[in-house]
Order: C-alpha cells, then structure tokens, then sequence
C-alpha cells in the first residue's frame, strides 16, 4: 500500500497533471473532465468505478484522448484492487493500443509505473513487471540524477523480486560510488534499498550499517515514520539472521513503543511474525506461539501464510507436538497450493492476453494492407474508366464491366456465406473444446479429492505402507495431469504450416517434439514453458535437446533460426 501511495500522490501528479507544461484547454467540457479527474485518483469504490465510465464516455463524446487514457489507468487500477486480472488487464491493454499523441507520450510513465505494480503486488506476474517497467526508461531524464537514481533503485528492486541479486546489487553499487549530487530524501530511498539488497545476499552487517545511514537521513529531513519503521524491520531480521535474540527482542519492544505515529493494527499485524522469531530464539516457545497465531490471525497478505505456518511447525517441532506438527503442514500445503493454482492462472491469463494483442496487431497490418492494395487497384480503375470514355468502345467495355462486377458481387455474397459457415464451425469446436476441458477438470478434481480422502485417513493411521501406496497415486496423478493432449492439439492446429513442414522434412519427430518447437518458436523461456506444460525445467531441457539431435542441429540458437526459417517459407507460401 505505500508503494500504492507513492504512485498516487508522487508519480500521478507529475506525470498526469503537470503545471509546468501549461497544458492548453480547448473547450469548457475538457477543462471539466480535467478538474473532476484530478480530484479523483484511484478511487476503488463502487462510485468511482461508475464514475470512470462515465468520464470515458465524456471524453469520447467531445474526442478528450486524455481523459479516456486517464480513466482507463483508474479502471485497471480498481480492478486490480478487486484481484480481477482479466478486466484489469483489458484496461491496461486499451491505454497501450490507444493511438500515439503528446497525452499518451505524458501519461506512459504513469501508465508503466501503475502496469509494473499491478503486475507484482496484485497478480504476482514479476517478469511481467520487470518487462513493463523497462518502457519507462525511454522517458527517463539521464540528466537529472536525482529521477535516473529513482528509477534505477525501482529497477534494482524488480531485479531482487526476479532472484537476479546480483543484477540488481550492482546497480545500487554503482550509483553509490558517487552520491554527492542526490537529494538526501532520494539518497535515504537508495540506502534503504542496498540495504535490502545486502540483506537478501546475507551480508548483515553491511545491511544494518545503509539501514541506519537512511534511519539518520530520514530523521534529519523530517521523513514518514513509516519510512524509519521500514529501516528498523530490516535491521531486525538481519539480527534474528545472526541469532542476536535477544538483540532483535529489545529493538522490537522499544520499537513497539516508540512507534505511535503508526496505525496500531497495522504495527501490531507487522510485528508479530518479528516476535514470534524473537521469542522462539530465546526457546520462550509459549509466547513465540502466542504471537505466531496472532500473525496468521491477522495478516491480510496470503503469500506470506506459508512461511507463518513454516515457523508455527518449527515451534511445534520444538515442543514434539506430532498431531499439530501435523496439522500446521496440512495448513501449509494447502495454502501453497492455493497460491499456485492462483499464479498459474494469472500467468494463463496474461501469456493468453499476450497472443490476443500479437494477432490483434498482426491482423491490423494486414488490413491496412489490404486497404493500400485496395486503393491503388480502385486508382487503376479510375483510370481505366477515364480512359475509355474518350473511346467509342466504351458501350462494349462497360457491359464488360458491369458483367464482371455482377459476377464479383455474386462471389463477394459466396464468400460471406462460406465465412458465416467457417464462423459457425470454429464456435462448435471451441464449444467442444471448452466441454472436453470441463469433463478432465471434473475428473481431475474427483481423483485429487479420492487421494486427499485416503492420505487423511493414513495420517490418523500412521499407516506408512498405505502412505507409499498414495505416493504412487499422487505421481500418477501428475504425470497424466501433465499429458496434456487437448492442449497440444490446440497449440499445433494454430500453426498448420509449421507443423506440417516439420513432419515432411523430420518424419522421425513425435508430436512431444514438435509441442517443443513450437514454444521455441514463440519465444517461451524454460521456465515459462515448464509452467505452461506442468513439468521441470530439466524436462523442457532434455524434450528441446531430443528434438535437436532428432533434426541434427548442434544447439538451441540453431533451433530458433530453423524454425525462423520455417516460418518464413510458410508466410511467403
């Protein structure tokens, strides 16, 4: 939520409604929409939702682009608070296929900053973010040292979130080498950030040496609380890290007391999971799980149940409590699978997303295409026409002419009939499709609740020989899961020519093989594609290798530039 607030109250009055740039005002209406809108950020209510709509639907009316790009980034920003990716992103795609003007070119950092978050914090898409927040650097000012520094520590950051410490570390390392010209309020963001990076890369005592640089920064300046409350956190992870108990304790407590600037819930909530460390390092178990609960009680971020009910299991495990030891992993399992389900869907619906706006664009390029074309056989035409009334043929060619145009007439109303028909069949096989994926999913879930039934009733039994038997249930569930058959027929009848290439010239490749080609050809990376199909990342490996001994190609460049190859014999057929 503060990055949330920085966004709101920082980025979107610089970039959305900048007073330097004395923005002209055509008519009385836009300077309306203008007012309204700027007094009118970010609102996640049911009225400001109304409210968005219904200036878009102003703005059209009078041709105001900024104020539709405008209400376009609050209407992806309120569906995201609501964790709807499809109409978030719908949004989203919409200011980004929005014409080019000088208010779009105003707004796109506002826009790029809102996607990144969007992506991270709401949906938990990281590459996604980190890709969306790369658009911003083409607006970046390298002259002012104080916005490139900024922008380089939210990119530092994202690189962190990627597992890419060392990226992001160096970075930060390499703005530190020269500070003298950065604000001190800019210079605390920086020592704050490095410090975190130190941390993640357990270097503690460096960690807590930029904390209290920017602890002593952010007391001079006269910065949030909430600021110097982020620093001390650090330093008190970085001391449970070292096993300073009693250390991190007595900071915690003076924290606690100190802190009254702070909404208290939220202190409260924060510092729990902090405690629960504390005491559980001084063996003072009683208490650690007192706290414990209350953090899981109370913490509204469900990504960090996992490691809550990690910590609740070490405490148990301290006091051979076997049957809550029990319970608490049951509780664990169930939220990461939670999680996954949710992540996988997220990344299905904005890698879907991706493709919808590729064919959207490709589609677009053919169309103006085809109107150029168009236009100049029309300009022919003309020509012709002019042509031939000077001519005393002109009574024969214009019967001609009328014959030929009677007879593409009859073709064009052919054709529309055939589309009409295509259109109809692709609509039954999707039906047929979407009914074959309900049937497996149905299934899938009944087997997945028959193995959960018989482990629950192992786990009371401790029946260890029952507990191998749905070891080898559960591995047979996932692997059928990963055969997914329905999928690679939908992803290889996108691509018929490629395909059919590939069996004619590589008759020896399974359709396994070619499932592969085909996402090297989109550009999936081998993390993205063991998502996509459910396996490791070794299997992505060994499936692309097969089919490059297969082909006999010596690498996976040479697969790309084949298949580029391939893919252009195709377009030009």
């Amino acid at each position: 939520m503060l990055i949330r607030h920085f966004i709101a109250f920082v980025i979107f009055p610089l970039y959305i409604f900048p007073q330097s740039k004395g923005h002209s005002i055509d008519t009385v209406k836009s300077s309306q929409l203008y007012k309204q809108l700027k007094n009118r950020q970010f609102d996640v209510s049911e009225d400001g939702k109304e409210f968005y709509h219904d200036i878009i639907k102003q703005s059209k009316a009078i041709k105001y682009q900024k104020g539709q790009l405008v209400a376009y980034e609050n209407l992806s920003y309120y569906y995201a608070s609501k964790n709807n990716i499809d109409s978030s992103l719908y949004y989203i795609q919409l200011f980004e296929n929005a014409p080019d003007s000088d208010a779009k070119k105003d707004l796109s950092v506002m826009h790029y900053s809102n996607a990144s978050i969007t992506y991270e914090y709401n949906f938990g898409l990281k590459e996604a973010a980190y890709e969306a927040f790369l658009n911003i650097e083409q607006y970046v000012d390298k002259n002012d040292i104080n916005k490139l520094t900024l922008w380089e520590i939210r990119k530092s950051r994202l690189l962190l979130n990627n597992n890419k410490n060392i990226e992001g570390l160096a970075i930060l390392e390499s703005r530190l080498k020269d500070t003298s010209d950065i604000k001190n309020t800019v210079k605390s963001n920086l020592f704050h950030s490095i410090g975190i990076a130190y941390s993640r890369s357990k270097k503690y005592d460096l960690s807590t040496a930029y904390m209290n640089k920017s602890i002593k920064i952010a007391q001079k300046e006269g910065l949030d609380d909430y600021n110097i409350y982020g620093d001390k956190i650090i330093i008190i992870n970085n001391l449970l890290h070292q096993k300073k108990y009693q250390k991190a304790l007595s900071l915690l407590l003076q924290l606690q007391k100190n802190a009254t600037n702070i909404d208290r819930t939220t202190l409260d909530r924060n510092l729990a999971t902090v405690l629960s460390k504390s005491y559980a390092g001084l063996k003072d178990y009683k208490t650690a799980k007192k706290y414990i609960e209350q953090a899981i009680a109370n913490n509204s971020n469900y990504t960090m149940l996992p490691e809550l009910y990690e910590n609740l299991y070490e405490i148990y495990k301290s006091e051979n409590n076997y049957s809550k030891m029990n319970e608490t992993l049951l509780k664990k399992v169930a939220v990461q699978d939670s999680l996954h389900k949710k992540e996988k869907i997220y990344f299905s619906k904005y890698f879907n997303e991706k493709i919808k706006v590729a064919k959207h664009q490709k589609n677009e390029q053919k169309a103006l295409i085809d109107v150029q074309a168009l236009t100049i056989l029309n300009n022919k035409q003309r020509q012709y026409i002019s042509y031939l009334i000077t001519a005393l043929v002109l009574l024969i060619v214009s019967i001609v002419f009328f014959i030929k145009y009677k007879k593409t007439k009859k073709e064009i109303k052919f054709l529309k009939k055939n589309e009409k028909e295509i259109l109809t069949n692709h609509i039954k096989v999707r039906e047929t499709e979407l009914l074959a994926l309900m049937m497996d999913k149905s299934k899938k879930t009944e087997e997945l609740s028959s193995i959960k039934t018989k482990l629950s009733v192992a786990i009371r039994k401790n029946d260890s020989s029952q507990l191998k038997s749905i070891e080898k249930s559960l591995n047979f569930f996932l692997r059928k899961s990963a055969d997914d058959t329905l999928f690679s027929e939908r992803l290889t009848s996108q691509y018929p020519g490629l395909t059919l290439i590939l069996k004619n010239r590589h008759p020896e490749l399974s359709p396994n093989d070619i499932r592969h080609c085909i996402l090297v050809k989109l550009g999936l990376s081998l993390k993205e594609s063991s998502n996509l199909l459910n396996v490791s990342i070794s299997a992505i490996k060994s499936g692309r290798n097969r089919a490059l001994k297969k082909m006999g190609l010596s690498e996976e460049k040479s697969l790309k530039e084949y298949l580029l190859e391939i893919n252009d014999e195709v377009i030009a057929a």
